[in-house]
């Protein structure tokens, strides 16, 4: 039986083996060493190991002499002292990286003496070869080679502590770059290839390169990946398995694997264009002189800065992109031989590595289409292609569970990436599992829409002020096989929406879309206005402000999110400039306006907007104005197809050809609709009621004459 103690057992390398050393039958006891503030961490990793009754917390610091623990306690207790705790940041500077690389290797040096440990197994790391070109053995450490980094300089000098001390015999082992787990493709954090995984994203969506179009790359180098469970399982039967003091194994795969190889084999998982051919070496040559150039710039340089912080990359990352050195790992391999432990091909777990990312890591997952069946994905664009009052009570249908951390198979476009087939317009599988708030939703294109994306198997949160009547919308819903949540609220009173804003932002785990629909129609021409400021104030209260407000207090949580989309139901009357509706259509108009300039401001954090132009719609709110009733108008189900279509689509403008034509007869002939225009007010009447006193009843036909003969009177003026 025998026992070990390990630092850094809480990270990602650590967890995994200290997994394997308690689930081995010979195996006492693992004292794993944690700071204070760092005990709450360890039990919840704790619970997700077997055997937890070997587990013995020991609390104390890496950075502090003899570890801060009690060394009486612990001597003669320890056979194996296993040092993984260590610094792994390119972006920090020499301190910060020695305190825990350097200092700390040597506190546990001084603890593994003191506790009169068998065996200290330091975990180091391939950067100690630093710029080294050619060959590594395993035998070799010092041969001069450059250490351009504090983490390759810290790991250097950690090394050569262990291996010039003379207090416990010592084992080392040289990880290259680490990716997740093979089987899982668990991963704990952004780091060395994960960082282009956004880039292979993107070309995975963009519609210019099908996943079957054979691209032609140049020969970038080479690099050397291998997965988490591989290096744990290694460690664990090297440091039990018989072999010297001072023995030294590199846990890499035997050969690099080129640039090409490891796109190839992510492109793939992705539905990414594959590299098919790779340039001969002087073709290539230009291309690495690019990216060592790039590598070169200084890190304050506006352009590059510019340019890898939207690709997410760290400008100290860069010029570690390959390796220019080959790790003989002879060895290793034959210590392992027979035991079945061997990295493998990355091709074979590249799609677990893609899948745990994609639901997991990456940043904009929130913005990739789900569907409840598991179908694939869209990739939005990223930033660089551009780039109170108590809430009322609430009444709730059941929702089903957050669909947060279910994933996508892969980050891939479908609409653009089958090649047997023509592009498809998105279907509402788009909108599964989407939280969609509605306002105006108790009646008309609200109601519709709610019931619309229902279907789709969104989650709509429902606003509007009428409760009764947003029970009866749920419960449509509900009888339906949906989910809804209903929200009460009067959109012009401030403190309410923050208050409502407050709510649904603690209740979900996210707002994805909002539709902002609720609005306010007033048919007046602009001289009976005159006196009537209030009817423009009121109308603005509810139809720009109002929905102003719910953009502004969404935009932060959404950019955080990386996600959301934003659908203004609009007006095909600001193309048409309909008369006697200068109210409407100025804040219309106005909204529309917001959210252009918005939207070229917030396109890069994921957040997008649409304007949908509706035509005349038989609702509530079109029924008050009689004049209508002859007019041919959608149904408030056809309306609810367009909010649909914007939500799942995503432009910006949906219109109808109608409002496009009269915007462009508009633009080309401005005198003519300007005189369309009036002839349209003359022969509609006034509906207000304070012009039937003040107008003449006057046939339209008349009205229409005497349009045109003053038209025409002022024309040859």
């Amino acid at each position: 039986m025998s026992t070990c103690f390990v630092t850094g057992a809480t990270g990602f390398i650590g967890r995994h083996l200290v997994a394997r050393l308690l689930a081995r039958p010979d195996c006492e006891r693992v004292y794993v060493l944690v700071r204070s503030q760092s005990r709450e961490r360890l039990a919840a990793i704790t619970a997700r190991w077997p055997e937890q009754r070997k587990v013995v917390p020991v609390v104390g610091d890496l950075t502090a002499p003899a570890l801060g623990v009690d060394l009486g306690e612990l001597a003669g207790a320890v056979d194996h002292v296993l040092h993984l705790g260590a610094v792994y940041d390119l972006t920090r500077d020499l301190d910060s990286h020695r305190a825990a690389n350097v200092d700390g290797t040597r506190n546990v040096i001084d603890f593994a003496g003191a506790v009169g440990a068998r065996w200290l197994h330091h975990v180091s790391s391939i950067a100690v070869a630093g710029a080294h070109r050619g060959r590594f053995a395993e035998t070799d450490f010092d041969l001069g080679q450059r250490l351009p980094t504090p983490y390759h300089q810290t790991k250097f000098a950690a090394e050569k502590l262990v291996r010039e001390q003379d207090v416990v015999p010592w084992r080392v082992y040289r990880p290259s770059a680490v990716v997740g787990d093979s089987r899982t493709g668990e991963m704990d954090k952004i780091d060395g290839p994960y960082y282009f995984f956004p880039a292979i994203a993107l070309l995975a969506g963009l519609p210019v390169a099908p996943a079957w179009l054979p691209l032609v790359a140049p020969d970038l180098g080479a690099t050397n990946l291998v997965p988490v469970d591989h290096v744990a399982a290694a460690i664990d039967h090297l440091m039990h398995a018989e072999a010297p003091s001072g023995s030294t194994f590199h846990l890499t795969n035997a050969e690099p694997q080129s640039i090409t190889e490891v796109y190839n084999a992510l492109a793939e998982a992705a539905g990414a264009p594959r590299v098919a051919l790779t340039a001969p070496g002087w073709l290539s040559a230009p291309a690495r002189a690019a990216v060592a150039a790039l590598a070169r710039t200084s890190a304050d340089d506006p352009v590059r800065a510019a340019v890898l912080t939207e690709l997410g990359v760290p400008p100290e990352v860069l010029p570690h992109l390959t390796l220019p050195t080959t790790f003989d790992n002879a060895a290793t391999r034959a210590a392992l031989a027979g035991t079945g432990i061997e990295p493998p091909p990355l091709r074979e777990y590249a799609g677990a590595l893609w899948r745990y990312w994609a639901d997991h890591l990456d940043q904009d997952r929130a913005g990739r289409r789900r569907s409840a069946r598991g179908e694939l994905g869209h990739v939005p664009r990223i930033s660089f292609l551009l780039r109170g009052a108590q809430a009322p009570p609430r009444r709730v249908a059941p929702t089903p569970p957050s669909n947060t951390g279910m994933g996508t198979r892969a980050r891939l476009a479908r609409r653009h990436l089958d090649p047997r087939s023509r592009r498809k317009r998105p279907t509402g599988h788009d909108l599964a599992g989407r939280r969609v708030l509605i306002t105006g939703a108790s009646s008309g294109i609200g109601r519709a829409t709610a019931l619309a994306v229902a279907r789709h198997g969104a989650v709509p949160l429902l606003v509007a002020r009428r409760a009764e009547e947003l029970d009866k919308v749920v419960a449509e819903i509900v009888a339906a096989g949906g989910a809804a949540v209903s929200y009460p609220c009067d959109l012009t009173d401030g403190e309410a929406v923050d208050a409502l804003l407050k709510q649904v932002l603690a209740e979900h785990a996210g707002v994805d879309m909002v539709v902002n629909n609720a609005g306010r129609s007033i048919r007046r021409s602009v001289l009976l206005s005159v006196d009537r400021l209030h009817d423009y104030e009121r109308t603005m209260a509810l139809n720009y402000f109002a929905p102003l407000r719910l953009i502004l207090g969404l935009l932060p949580h959404m950019a955080e999110r990386r996600f959301g989309h934003i659908v203004n139901v609009s007006t095909m009357g600001v193309q048409t400039n309909t008369p006697r509706f200068s109210a409407y259509l100025g804040s219309k108009a106005a909204l529309d306006a917001f959210s252009r300039v918005a939207a070229g401001e917030t396109v890069g954090d994921g957040v997008t907007f649409t304007s949908v132009r509706m035509p005349l719609v038989r609702t509530p709110m079109s029924g008050a104005t009689k004049v209508y009733d002859a007019f041919p108008a959608a149904t408030p189900e056809r309306a609810a197809d367009l909010v649909v279509r914007a939500l799942v689509e995503r432009p910006e403008e949906v219109n109808l050809r109608s409002g496009v034509l009269a915007d462009l007869a508009r633009r080309v002939a401005p005198r003519t609709g300007r005189a369309v225009a009036h002839l349209a007010y003359r022969a509609l009447p006034e509906s207000a009621p304070e012009a039937r006193g003040r107008q003449a009843a006057v046939p339209p036909l008349a009205s229409v004459a005497a349009g045109l003969t003053r038209l025409l009177r002022n024309a040859v003026r």
